[in-house]
């Protein structure tokens, strides 16, 4: 079933975190606006086939995989950074922080750095995907509220 109210037809989105969840769903409602659609992400073997949907496995830590995967872009015109990453209470410790912010707040500038030169050549935009705990911090959560406040400036600057 289609539910786009747009039309994206002759454009390219890359979508980080696209393999699953949130960021699959938007991966399809890209591809049902007519976009071709990159949905990059871990486990890629264990995403859904979607039609005009091209899976890739990478992690947003990899910055070397990331400008590869968007050199291999014709155009880029919309990305949207949807990885997550969260470990409840873990995330008090020091390293644990450090790895969901790596993922989080750091995978999305290394996105955002990998596809800029396609995106601006398009015109196109760039999206956060947050949380409300970047406004509304949670106590076992740390590092997800500190990387998800992050994305939301990240992305505004």
């Amino acid at each position: 079933m289609t539910i786009a109210s747009f039309d994206y037809s002759g454009r390219h989105a890359v979508i980080t975190g696209g393999t699953s969840g949130i960021g699959a769903g938007l991966a399809r409602g890209f591809a049902d606006a007519g976009a071709t659609v990159t949905a990059i992400g871990l486990d890629a073997d264990r995403a859904v086939p979607y039609p005009g949907v091209t899976i890739v496995e990478a992690d947003v830590t990899d910055q070397a995989a990331l400008n590869q995967i968007a050199a291999s872009c014709d155009r880029i015109d919309a990305v949207v950074t949807c990885a997550g990453l969260i470990k409840r209470i873990e995330e008090h410790d020091p390293e644990v922080f450090a790895e969901v912010l790596a993922v989080n707040l750091t995978g999305t500038m290394r996105t955002l750095v990998a596809c800029k030169p396609k995106l601006v050549e398009s015109g196109g935009a760039a999206i956060g995907i947050a949380s409300i705990l970047t406004w509304a911090a949670g106590p076992l959560v740390p590092g997800y509220s500190a990387s998800k406040g992050g994305v939301k400036q990240l992305v505004q600057s």
